[in-house]
């Protein structure tokens, strides 16, 4: 995890903040990734009596297949998929695409549970709940130095020590909403990491590991259905592990990803369309030596929710105290009509006509050390989208803190 950047995508709100904050950047990616899931999810998800009954029928499978409880979890699974048929026979224009997700979920969750177990010394190991991402070096940013600022210069690099831990708090805090709407406020989401420094190479080539140790939401002011629906997904992403080499300019050269036993579908499948997130949106520091008031521009094309965005990133280096570093950045992002894909709604296919996205903010850092003392950022993006005839502007606004333990 190279702590130099952190990055919201696009579509639930589009913020990257360059300093010493990299890998906290991807996986924040992978978060509102996930938060975007749900809001469509609980969005398709209009009160019904025979769709909630479905709902919580899953709620309870789901937590007997945590148990071990095979045999009672493929029964409530069998009964909601019942349920699902029915509405699809009946009702079949109603919210089609969520029913068409919750079928095809039950579908194989009950397919998993009727294939003979895993021997026990193979269930819960590294190898059976990996996921590991390419090895190929990723594509490197386009980085032009604007003004190298004032003396003394350096040459700013990564140079954490093998061994290293730390522990941060990251606080995510959403809203969405459609043009001319009322804003919706999303639970808000706290994550307890732990980060290691595994190796450090003589060429500068360095390896972290970042544990995801807990996770909480507060729903306060939140819809009860969306609290619910992120509670599902989010309470299995304790656990997770992301590794990955990196630069000591900060380029990504390789990312692993181990899911913890009994990761929800919609995690596991979010990540996998993360994957190239991670490979393609890293942001490195100048090749020149620098000093405060430098700046410099951070031109790539990312890849993230479907979607291939364009980004320039204006970093201004404020001040520098021997490693310290006070780093302030303006982001712009941009992409128009292409395809896109949702990873937590595969089979909902919607059109991007327009995005637009704009943020700020504010890192302090210590090269020595792979995660911020302090980070703040506030930002927000606007797409326009459709699915078939129908046509929307969704907007959201976005606000992370990350504090050093």
């Amino acid at each position: 995890m190279n702590t130099r950047c952190i990055a919201v995508p696009p579509g639930a709100g589009v913020v990257k903040l360059s300093g010493n904050i990299g890998r906290t950047r991807a996986f924040t990616r992978l978060i509102v990734a996930l938060v975007l899931g749900s809001f469509l999810m609980v969005q398709a998800e209009e009160p019904d009596s025979k769709y909630m009954r479905s709902y919580y029928a899953i709620e309870k499978a789901d937590a007997l297949a945590k148990k071990g409880q095979t045999d009672e979890a493929k029964t409530k699974y069998l009964e909601a998929q019942k349920v699902l048929k029915d509405i699809k026979a009946i009702s079949p224009t109603w919210n089609s695409k969520a029913v068409s997700y919750r079928l095809n979920y039950v579908t194989e969750r009950i397919e998993t549970l009727s294939k003979p177990p895993v021997p026990a010394e193979v269930e819960g190991t590294e190898d059976a709940n990996a996921t590991v991402g390419s090895g190929a070096k990723a594509p490197g940013a386009d980085v032009k130095l604007l003004s190298a600022g004032n003396e003394p210069r350096k040459a700013l690099r990564l140079a954490p020590k093998a061994g290293d831990k730390q522990k941060a708090e990251m606080t995510l805090q959403m809203s969405m909403g459609t043009s001319g709407g009322e804003m919706m406020k999303i639970p808000a989401i706290k994550l307890a990491l732990e980060v290691e420094t595994k190796s450090v190479t003589p060429e500068g080539d360095i390896s972290t590991e970042v544990l995801i140790e807990d996770v909480t939401l507060d729903a306060e002011g939140a819809a009860p259905q969306m609290a619910e629906a992120m509670k599902a997904t989010f309470g299995t992403v304790k656990g997770m592990v992301i590794a990955n080499t990196l630069s000591d300019r900060g380029a990504t050269k390789k990312v692993e990803v181990r899911f913890p036993p009994g990761a929800d579908p919609a995690a596991r499948q979010s990540m996998e369309q993360m994957k190239d997130s991670f490979m393609n949106a890293q942001v490195v520091l100048p090749e020149e030596a620098v000093g405060p008031d430098a700046k410099w521009e951070v031109s790539q094309k990312l890849k993230t929710q479907g979607m291939t965005i364009d980004q320039k990133v204006t970093q201004h280096l404020v001040t520098v105290e021997e490693s310290v570093l006070t780093i302030e950045s303006m982001i712009e992002q941009s992409a128009a009509n292409q395809k896109v894909a949702n990873p937590a709604m595969p089979q909902l296919k919607m059109d991007l006509t327009k995005l637009t996205g704009a943020s700020k903010g504010q890192v302090i850092v210590d090269l020595s050390k792979m995660l911020p003392t302090t980070a703040t950022i506030e930002g927000g993006a606007e797409m326009l989208m459709s699915a078939g005839p129908q046509t929307m502007t969704m907007k959201t606004e976005v606000n992370i803190k990350i504090e050093a333990k």
